[in-house]
């Protein structure tokens, strides 16, 4: 008889707080209770804690999934003591943690986890953050538990493996590691100590992990980890690499991503370049007119972004893929200083030209039927964001046109508008970014209930979609004064959506509510 295998999700909100004053129903029910979105788990504060949850665990002897969030591990005991418990959930297949660690100790933490996981583990991700010197205590455990044996026999089932740890190891350390894994698919670049050649510690690498496939830099600035990183990608066979990501990458004349990629265009399902500090357009252009099979293609900016691209560099050419699942893109509108306007008729030659763009953007859009996620932001320059020297405009939030339906008429003189042609997007699951309700130049159009109305109708898969409001429907303290019609209309016809208002103001930021899909 199939013995089915229980999935649960355990995180630490309270239950490790005070496990004798609850009753074991409840611990059960909380530790098989995935957290709901928005909530915030607690740290693990005490050493009294971590030996707590070993009793707590051991109510599910099938665990297949655990997730810990912020435990505190101040003494390389708490470290073994950890691996201790885990090693013993032989049936875990996938284990995510997140650590404060002391800084001191930070780099026995991974490998004592990884040594330790039971033979089932598919997926291990150790994130490891240094403890705040206000935050550190003094060390009152007297624990003097032993270092764990550690396994000698490989892992044959893992196949991703994330170290996100701010340390230096030994590519010695790295290789022990790796030797045990020799299914690895997906990995990310780990900080190393000095090497005597990049070339060689690549290639060991590789041929450590015959099978890597998707490949992450976090966010270290550190040039080592991403010069072994592109040596790898250029030593990896062609058209192998197929999910690609980096936190915080700023391009210099030294690291373009084009180089390496290229090899792999034909193969590349999964691009993500989070909080972006400079990119030049090519690198973009690069990719959207080159990888074929791209699935996911994210490029978000970092707060002190330099990223100027375009609308019109986005659209020189058409894009490769027509799969994409989720696309996400920050791009400059170069905002028009115009009077407002309501129809095509009344647009001067050059704010056609101007305009052009947008037109090509929105009908590349049109023809991604497979999009589940769109996101799209506006590039707003820093001197814009001074809001006393400069306050920022409100048409400087929008991407002008989208979410309004422009008239079909044979002169192409009616209403400017394009949400027609995202009509076959019946996949579409998330909308967010600078899509506001109302604009001036070079768009000048409101949402209206024809554009709810073709939401509703075209979008039946839609969960969370995000507007822009007016500062004239809120007071100066941000509370509603009056509701905007359409949106109160959306609502009633879509109550499962998530309908997400933002208002014209430096001072509210959209808060990131959807983190993607991952693929097989």
């Amino acid at each position: 008889m199939s013995v089915k295998v229980y999935h649960a999700y355990a995180y630490l909100v309270g239950i490790l707080q005070d496990t004798n004053n609850i009753s074991t129903e409840n611990t059960v029910a909380s530790l098989h209770r995935p957290a709901q979105p928005g909530s915030r788990s607690r740290h693990c504060s005490s050493f009294g804690s971590i030996i707590q949850l070993r009793s707590v665990l051991q109510l599910s002897p099938r665990l297949a999934e655990l997730y810990l969030h912020r435990i505190r591990i101040e003494q390389e005991s708490w470290a073994y003591h950890l691996a201790r418990t885990i090693s013993g959930i032989t049936t875990l297949q996938t284990l995510r943690l997140t650590i404060l660690s002391a800084k001191n100790i930070s780099g026995i933490i991974a490998p004592t986890i990884f040594f330790a996981c039971p033979p089932l583990i598919k997926t291990l991700s150790v994130e490891v953050h240094s403890l705040r010197l206000e935050t550190y205590r003094a060390m009152t455990s007297t624990s003097q538990e032993e270092p764990r044996t550690r396994r000698e026999e490989p892992l044959y089932r893992p196949t991703d493996f994330t170290m996100a740890v701010e340390h230096h190891f030994h590519f010695s350390d790295i290789v022990e590691m790796l030797e045990h894994s020799p299914e690895l698919a997906s990995m990310n670049a780990p900080l190393l100590a000095p090497i005597g050649s990049m070339e060689h510690a690549a290639a060991t690498i590789l041929n450590l992990c015959p099978k890597l496939r998707n490949l992450s830099l976090q966010v270290y600035y550190d040039d080592l980890s991403e010069q072994v990183a592109f040596v790898m990608l250029n030593l990896m066979p062609k058209d192998t690499l197929q999910f690609f990501s980096y936190v915080i990458y700023r391009e210099r004349n030294s690291n373009s991503l084009v180089a390496p990629l290229g090899r792999h265009f034909d193969s590349l399902r999964s691009i993500k370049l989070i909080k972006c500090g400079w990119i030049r357009p090519e690198q973009v252009q690069a990719v959207l007119y080159n990888c074929s099979v791209l699935e996911v293609f994210v490029i978000t900016g970092a707060c002190d972004h330099e990223l100027y691209i375009s609308v019109g560099d986005l659209v020189v050419e058409r894009w490769a893929s027509t799969r994409f699942v989720e696309l996400t893109l920050t791009a400059d509108i170069e905002t028009i200083e115009n009077p407002r306007y309501q129809t095509r008729r009344d647009l001067t030659e050059e704010e056609k030209r101007q305009v052009l763009p947008f037109e090509k953007l929105y009908r590349q859009l049109g023809s991604l039927t497979t999009l589940r996620v769109l996101c799209l932001s506006v590039l707003v320059s820093a001197d814009v964001l001074d809001m006393e020297k400069n306050p920022l405009a409100f048409r400087d939030y929008t991407f002008p046109g989208l979410l309004v339906l422009g008239d079909d008429d044979r002169d192409h003189e009616g209403q400017w508008g394009f949400l027609q042609e995202l009509a076959g997007l019946g996949n579409l699951e998330v909308v967010r970014g600078s899509f506001n309700t109302e604009a001036w130049m070079p768009s000048g159009y409101e949402f209206e209930k024809r554009d709810a109305e073709f939401i509703a109708a075209h979008w039946p898969r839609l969960r969370s979609i995000e507007f822009v409001l007016p500062s004239h429907f809120v007071d100066i303290e941000g509370y509603n004064l009056a509701p905007h019609p359409y949106i109160v209309w959306l609502r009633r016809q879509l109550p499962q959506v998530k309908i997400v208002v933002v208002h014209d103001s430096t001072t509210n930021e959209l808060v990131d509510e959807i983190n993607g899909f991952d693929f097989d």
